[in-house]
């Protein structure tokens, strides 16, 4: 599954109304994409550390310090693309009649990779790639 979705409840929001139902929606919904935000974020601090890492030591790993460069400009790309854009529509009030957000790339799959898996289970499937590379 390469996509959440974060709300299906705007068709049904009578948008005439003055109610706090749309404002609700849009906070709800910000609350969430900011979270996976935060999440991308974290992993590519992550992925920077490891760079810096691999890079002061003596015998340098260039192999592993590609994946980490990989890794990290396809979470750039997948956090500039879709979460930007639909955080945009989200803050300006654009409303569609669902919002799903990809949270993952074809490439990020072949490593295992998902944004809608916990941290943990981002943080485990890099250390895997990172221990078949280092025994190659």
């Amino acid at each position: 599954m390469d996509k959440i979705k974060i709300k299906n409840e705007f068709s049904e929001v009578d948008l005439m109304k003055g109610s706090n139902t749309i404002k609700e929606i849009i906070e709800e919904t910000t609350t969430k994409i900011e979270f996976y935000r935060n999440k991308m974020l974290f992993i590519i601090s992550y992925l920077n550390m490891r760079i810096e890492e691999e890079t002061q030591e003596n015998i340098k790993k260039d192999e592993l310090i590609e994946f980490y460069k990989f890794l990290k400009n396809e979470i750039n790309s997948l956090y500039d693309s879709r979460l930007g854009n639909s955080f945009h529509d989200v803050q300006t009030g654009t409303l569609r009649t669902s919002l799903s957000l990809k949270v993952t790339t074809n490439e990020l799959i072949k490593y295992n990779i998902n944004f809608s898996m916990p941290i943990n289970s981002i943080l485990a499937s890099i250390t895997v790639q990172e221990n078949l590379i280092i025994l190659k």
